[in-house]
């Protein structure tokens, strides 16, 4: 949508699932809906009227996914390691296997057709090192990844056009991603001819993408340096769904943006995975912003997995010591929740010199004591085999543990 070319009525009207056809003729005035609140809408009393249960909806009510229908696996990834300094040259040739950096260190994951599937962890954690390698930019040092049922392992350069189409990224910082030279029509257009289609075919798609993302034709014949930061993560994201992908990584996608813009984005991901089924995998260090748009979560600590399973389970006890640090942290706009805050020492450690045993066990509030020094910690499955917790303190007392966020 153009600030030049606004909608008549209210300025939602074309988003709004309550549209009804008063809303195209003239603005709505502020109408009172509480006292101390007003809203400027014409339904106010139909948006009233839905039941919405905060306290017991789940991540299945935003997506409305079809449970009984079986999902086939998109990507598996196996014990997916990442060292840099192997001997042998490169920028970090140290030649001692023990001095190496552990960027990623055995990695399990698992994501089906249609579903987000968040990582999330402190910076230095390894979440975007994981990104890249299954991404093809960075080679793996060992493990397996999976794109359905093709091996992948291999370096972007040894992968077939038919794989590059199906997997796609989403960048941080789009002004690094967006060739300056060509029009947005000329970006979205190529990965579009790659796949096959013809001029016309391509351009046509190109029209449609921008509509999708609420840009529009009107900006088919722009250059990024006339759009922007939001405008041009729109373009990104255009570009990724032009080869109608299997699956989308996207790597802190709205961190470099300003916070008004950033749901727009979030939930513009949301829609065009709703009306494409897309899998995406979604990297970021904000757990408020992954437990939103995620069906699962990953939480990754030192190139590790310390906790993984549905977000409705990751957020409730039991947590690992870790996601319960990283809950406490999230801003909670609601004055009657009592939120516990835990406060870890220092930062994470080098991926170079990493602790022996439990990797969090430096900083971890709940060290039981020598065993999370010298052993690595056991999985243990709550429940279901989907929600896996990596700590030495055994599952019945991690159940009992105050949840973070109390009313």
């Amino acid at each position: 949508m153009e600030l030049g070319n606004l909608p008549e009525g209210c300025k939602f009207n074309p988003r709004c699932p309550y549209k009804q056809e008063g809303c195209t003729g003239t603005e709505p005035d502020f109408s009172e809906v509480t006292e101390d609140h007003y809203a400027r809408c014409y339904e106010t009393e139909q948006v009233l009227s839905q039941e919405y249960d905060r306290e017991s909806a789940s991540s299945e009510d935003f997506y409305e996914k079809d449970e009984e229908a079986e999902r086939k696996t998109i990507l598996q990834a196996e014990n997916v390691k990442k060292y840099f300094g192997e001997s042998g040259g490169g920028l970090f040739d140290l030649g001692e296997e023990d001095e190496r950096v552990r960027a990623v260190d055995g990695v399990d994951l698992k994501l089906n057709e249609g579903n987000t599937l968040g990582v999330v962890g402190e910076s230095g954690c390894g979440k975007s090192t994981l990104a890249r390698t299954i991404i093809g930019l960075e080679d793996i040092t060992d493990g397996q990844i999976k794109l359905e049922d093709k091996d992948i392992s291999v370096p972007i350069e040894g992968r077939d056009r038919e794989t590059l189409q199906q997997i796609r990224i989403v960048f941080q910082d789009p002004r690094a991603t967006l060739n300056p030279k060509r029009t947005i029509k000329q970006t979205i257009m190529r990965p579009i001819r790659l796949a096959g289609a013809t001029h016309e075919e391509a351009r046509d798609k190109t029209r449609e993408l921008l509509e999708a993302v609420d840009l529009g034709s009107g900006y088919m014949d722009r250059h990024p340096d006339q759009l922007s930061g939001g405008q041009k993560q729109r373009v990104a994201i255009a570009r990724a769904f032009a080869s109608q992908p299997e699956l989308i990584l996207s790597d802190e996608p709205t961190s470099s943006l300003d916070v008004s813009i950033q749901s727009s984005i979030i939930n513009l991901l949301l829609d065009l995975q709703d009306d494409l089924d897309t899998s995406f995998l979604y990297i970021s260090h904000n757990l408020a912003v992954v437990s939103y748009i995620s069906d699962y979560m990953a939480v990754m600590y030192l190139g590790r997995l310390a906790e993984v399973g549905p977000t409705e389970d990751i957020l409730k006890p039991p947590y690992h010591p870790y996601t319960e640090a990283l809950l406490s942290s999230v801003s909670v706009p609601d004055p009657d929740v009592d939120q516990k805050r835990i406060r870890l020492s220092g930062s994470v450690p080098s991926a170079r010199n990493v602790p022996s045993g439990c990797r969090f066990h430096t900083r971890c509030p709940r060290k039981v004591g020598e065993i999370c020094e010298n052993e690595k910690p056991p999985r243990r499955v709550d429940e279901e085999e989907e929600h896996v917790i990596h700590c030495h303190i055994p599952l019945e007392e991690l159940r009992e543990v105050e949840p973070v966020l109390q009313k």
